[in-house]
């Protein structure tokens, strides 16, 4: 089995929550309001771009409108630490599912496997709805949220790339192909929604792509 390499939340680089936690100590120790709100406008600005998110996907998650987005972006107005929180949590959750994404994806590959390994991206919303209806009609399903299914497409697909890149770095070839849920469901013809399940398809459907 091929090492993997280690996750970036090991590294000694700073961590944006790392960065949000000296953030608050710095305010508890003197900051003006004035500052405080310039710096909690910098770092939700800069989540958001990480996260990969328009400010209108983030105003959507974040349930709010994207005037008041605007306002705390710009220091209009002090977004609330709550915010910050909830945007550093979708960073979080891009971190862990690359993580998670790529560690199975080595641990599944078929003994001898020479062919590249591909990794599943949902096209949309819609298509990822569907996935995720059928996982109604199959009580033994076993795709839990740490596989971005709570993640916007547009976090899910950095998400992706990121394990692409840990994958490449373990020295494997790597590819990504569109989840077709359509197609996906009637190969599966009753077998068990999970991940292993999934990467199964995916690999046959790659082969077929690339005749």
């Amino acid at each position: 089995m091929s090492a993997y390499p280690p996750s970036a939340s090991t590294s000694t680089a700073p961590s944006s929550r790392w960065a949000l936690q000296r953030f608050g100590a710095a305010t508890m120790s003197g900051m003006s309001d004035t500052s405080t709100g310039i710096a909690r406008s910098a770092m939700l600005a800069t989540l958001r771009n990480v996260a990969g998110l328009s400010q209108q996907d983030a105003a959507d998650l974040l349930d709010t409108s994207v005037q008041q987005l605007r306002r705390w972006e710009s220091g209009a107005k002090t977004p609330p630490a709550g915010v910050l929180a909830d945007m550093q949590d979708v960073v979080d959750d891009i971190d862990s599912f690359a993580d998670l994404e790529a560690q199975d994806y080595l641990n599944d590959l078929p003994d001898g496997d020479v062919g590249p390994i591909v990794l599943l991206r949902y096209r949309d919303e819609d298509d990822r709805a569907l996935a995720l209806d059928s996982r109604a009609d199959h009580p033994t399903d076993q795709l839990g949220a740490d596989r971005g299914f709570d993640l916007p497409i547009v976090s899910q697909a950095i998400a992706t790339w990121r394990a692409a890149q840990h994958l490449e770095k373990a020295g494997h070839t790597v590819s990504i192909i569109w989840f077709d849920a359509r197609e996906y469901t009637q190969w599966r013809d009753g077998r068990p929604d999970t991940m292993t399940t999934r990467r199964q398809w995916g690999r046959l459907a790659y082969a077929r792509s690339s005749r």
